[in-house]
């Protein structure tokens, strides 16, 4: 909890409702993003910057061109469960020809496995399917490298300097979710070229990235944050000196500082009893007047672990594809001495939360994945047993957040199939 907000926090309250009366919603919507994000390194440092999306633009969105009458060979890498209750991420490649597809299936195998060492993804690994697409081009490599003007005959056109900037590399996305609808299930794409050329970028649940480039690994969990989570970049070059634009929809960036955030219920205001979180000045591509919540984080340099303002949305995204109810007895009418059971997700670090209730009343003790109506001791008459499957992680620290999609419930009808218990 926070402590209590010093008379400077009132008076910068003053100050900030003049710019914001409305308190933030305690729960954002997602939105398609409006941008590619693409990052490279210079002298060290993480650059880059974001493009808007032309719905028009093949190399931008998927404009429906391309569907596959033959589907390219998949493998499944890593199987944790039915793909209607995973993330589903699929692998495709691009100029790799038919005699390159071993060192496609080990550019993957590079990269998979680093991928889902790094936390929060570590603590929700059993929440992943793999699946590899060997997608064949006729030719290797991909376009304008190592130089401009360089074009190749591969699957899915990608490419540098896309749009005009070198390390763009952009890819057909109707082309690369085509090859991708070959897997069981499609949630998150991860194209990768045949290229040792630093480059990539983020789409909204695509990303592109060199096929054995050194910084691979981390260009691909950096461009993660931006595809898979809605995360801004956190570095501070790039764009003007000073932030020209509105209050971002991005989580981890803000015009507030912290005194404003905790006096207007703002982003990251539950984190601000950690000594590390802050506001920062720099973000989003310029100097001034736009904050980070952390110093350092893996939206600001590569090798960088993610910090709990972008964990918390990378987890509360999980939940996007994944219910916390797995599987359960199915709905009905049943006796008043029936058993029942759930199968909750099971992250690798921690239990979802089991509670049985009954007519909406907590049953002590009732706690388990399996539960005996028998031991109720009923009397004749109707009820309603239910459970809650909550995850609980103190990763995310929003109520509604975990409400909405962190928890999940299942109810089943008790008779003794005679009379009607009155309500």
């Amino acid at each position: 909890m926070l402590s209590p907000i010093p008379l400077l926090a009132i008076a910068i309250f003053s100050q900030a409702a003049r710019r914001a009366a409305v308190v933030e919603p305690e729960l954002e919507q997602d939105e398609p993003r409006p941008f590619i994000y693409y990052d490279y390194l210079e002298n060290g440092e993480l650059r880059g910057g974001r493009i808007p999306i032309d719905p028009t633009n093949p190399l931008h969105a998927d404009t429906g061109e391309l569907r596959l009458t033959v589907a390219s060979p998949v493998t499944t890498l890593v199987s944790s469960g039915p793909p209607a209750n995973r993330i589903d991420l699929v692998f495709v490649g691009d100029g790799y020809t038919a005699a390159q597809l071993g060192v496609y299936a080990n550019d993957v195998d590079a990269v998979w496995p680093v991928f889902l060492a790094e936390p929060p993804l570590s603590e929700y690994a059993t929440y992943f399917n793999i699946h590899r697409v060997d997608v064949t081009s006729l030719e290797s490599g991909v376009d304008n490298d190592p130089s401009r003007g360089i074009l190749r005959q591969t699957a899915l056109d990608m490419g540098y300097w896309c749009s005009g900037i070198q390390r763009l590399l952009c890819v057909s996305v109707s082309k690369a979710n085509a090859q991708a609808n070959s897997a069981p299930e499609r949630d998150a794409v991860l194209a990768l070229a045949n290229s040792g050329t630093y480059g990539g970028a983020g789409y909204n649940d695509l990303g592109t990235v060199a096929g054995h480039n050194g910084a691979a690994i981390e260009i691909a969990l950096h461009e993660f944050g931006h595809s898979f989570a809605s995360l801004a970049d956190e570095y501070d070059y790039g764009g003007p000196a000073s932030y020209p634009d509105p209050e971002p929809n991005e989580q981890n960036v803000s015009t507030y500082d912290e005194f404003e955030q905790a006096a207007l219920y703002k982003k990251w205001f539950r984190w601000l009893d950690l000594p590390h979180v802050a506001s920062f000045e720099g973000a989003d591509y310029s100097r001034f007047g736009i904050y980070r919540p952390t110093f350092n984080s893996k939206m600001r340099s590569l090798g960088q672990p993610y910090e709990e303002v972008n964990t918390e949305r990378i987890v509360r995204n999980f939940y996007r594809f994944v219910s916390p109810l797995d599987a359960a007895t199915p709905a009905g009418a049943y006796p008043l001495d029936a058993s029942f059971f759930v199968v909750p997700m099971h992250p690798v670090t921690h239990a979802l939360d089991i509670q049985w209730l009954i007519d909406g009343v907590r049953i002590p003790g009732a706690t388990g994945e399996s539960f005996d109506a028998a031991s109720l001791g009923l009397h004749v008459g109707s009820y309603t047993l239910s459970v809650e499957v909550v995850d609980n992680t103190p990763l995310v620290r929003n109520p509604a957040m975990r409400r909405l999609y962190m928890s999940a419930g299942r109810s089943w009808f008790l008779t003794d199939g005679k009379k009607v218990r009155p309500r």
